[in-house]
């Protein structure tokens, strides 16, 4: 009988740990059933998230992109306008605004005057003693007969003064400036060459256009062209030096200090070579460029004047020797 109990108590037991082990289990497998749906909805919902973002990447990238081309077709079109632009701008240049522009040219020689020297009035040329500086009287250019083998429409024009033992020479088309010079009568053009060189207008062209001196070197080609005289483009430094001297003494005393050294000062001109009594003394900013000038009034004031012609300023200066040579 007490074996029987026995039997029956180790049978329930192991009944009730059954039991227990599979609700247990039960529970582990609900458990682990539960972090897999998390985990899975984790990833679904991070996918989700990656997908939308590279689905917004790649929708601003194809937005970007045709941003871009339009951007490039619009600069493309306002690219093909300036050029259009540019090219009826040059087909409208004057033979004198072309001619002009070969006094910018950066020469690999100097075979003529440069922009400078053509504002200032002075300039410096190879003489037998070697170089020497000179002052510019007229400047001159006159027209040469045609050349052979020379590029379609250009003209040749000797310019004086010259600045180096051969004349000095300068040939424009529409297209083209040659710069040189010769020691003989222009025949061929490549004999030309040899001592001298092409331009391109547009180079200069693009370089230049906004130069404010360029307009003055302009009407200055234009009063060359009608100059006849080629025995009086030039002349010693000590013509009229007297005069330019007292004229910067009065521009010092109106000043009240010296002469300032980092402009450049114009030969002095006048209006009318018979009353130098009326003179002009203008002034340049390295480049060229005019800053502005000197005059005297009829009451006898020295007036300066700004680079547009506006008066600025005036005074009376008491001149200590009478202006003339």
């Amino acid at each position: 009988m007490k074996k029987l109990l026995l039997t029956s108590g180790t049978a329930l037991l192991l009944l009730a740990a059954c039991g227990q082990s599979h609700e247990h289990d039960g529970q582990h497998t609900k458990k682990e059933s539960h972090e897999h749906k998390g985990t899975q909805a984790h990833k679904e919902t991070h996918k989700h998230h990656e997908d939308k973002k590279h689905h917004e990447e790649k929708a601003h990238q194809k937005f970007k992109k045709k941003d871009k081309q339009e951007a490039e077709k619009s600069q493309g079109h306002k690219d093909k306008q300036a050029q259009s632009e540019q090219a009826a701008a040059l087909s409208q240049l004057s033979e004198d605004q072309r001619l002009a522009l070969a006094f910018y040219a950066k020469t690999n020689q100097k075979h003529i005057l440069t922009k400078n020297e053509v504002l200032t009035g002075f300039y410096t040329a190879n003489a037998p003693a070697g170089k020497m500086n000179y002052i510019i009287n007229h400047l001159i250019l006159k027209q040469e007969l045609t050349v052979s083998n020379a590029p379609e429409g250009m003209k040749f024009y000797s310019l004086y003064p010259g600045v180096e033992d051969a004349a000095s020479i300068i040939g424009v088309s529409d297209s083209k400036i040659y710069i040189g010079g010769t020691q003989t009568t222009i025949v061929d053009y490549n004999d030309l060459l040899k001592n001298g060189e092409e331009v391109n207008i547009k180079d200069l062209y693009d370089k230049y256009k906004n130069h404010r001196a360029w307009p003055e070197l302009t009407t200055k080609v234009t009063q060359a062209k009608q100059e006849p005289d080629t025995d009086s483009a030039a002349t010693l430094p000590t013509t009229m030096a007297h005069m330019r001297s007292q004229i910067h003494q009065i521009i010092q005393d109106f000043e009240g200090h010296p002469i300032d050294n980092q402009y450049l000062w114009d030969n002095v001109s006048f209006d009318d070579p018979k009353h130098p009594d009326v003179w002009t003394m203008k002034y340049r900013n390295q480049d060229g460029e005019l800053l502005g000038s000197y005059s005297p009034a009829k009451d006898g004031q020295i007036v300066k004047y700004d680079q547009n012609g506006n008066e600025v300023a005036r005074k009376h200066v008491k001149v200590k020797d009478e202006v003339n040579e």
